[in-house]
């Protein structure tokens, strides 16, 4: 059972990262008490979630390995919130 403070501030954090081969893709879902984001110089609050939220591609060194292909491979990766929280705090990281 979850506190009050827990429900009111946790939400649920969605990754997928699907295979750009195959197009098979796996899911992992985590609690989150707040979002982490990354500040540059003259950005908003909207540009940052928008530059977080946006698809990542994964190639080179970050090739992930996919199941389907038995091979590591590029990937597309993207978060969304699948639960939102009452009430989202966001952590604005300076410096990376």
């Amino acid at each position: 059972e979850k506190c009050p403070l827990q429900r009111l501030v946790e939400g649920t954090l969605t990754l997928e990262l699907a295979c750009i081969e195959c197009e098979t893709s796996t899911t992992r879902s985590e609690a989150f008490p707040f979002i982490s984001l990354e500040i540059e110089q003259n950005s908003s609050l909207v540009g940052c979630l928008t530059k977080f939220f946006a698809a990542e591609l994964l190639c080179g060194s970050d090739k992930s390995r996919c199941e389907c292909c038995c091979a590591a491979v590029c990937a597309r990766k993207t978060f969304e919130i699948s639960e939102s929280p009452r009430l989202l705090f966001v952590q604005l990281k300076r410096f990376h």
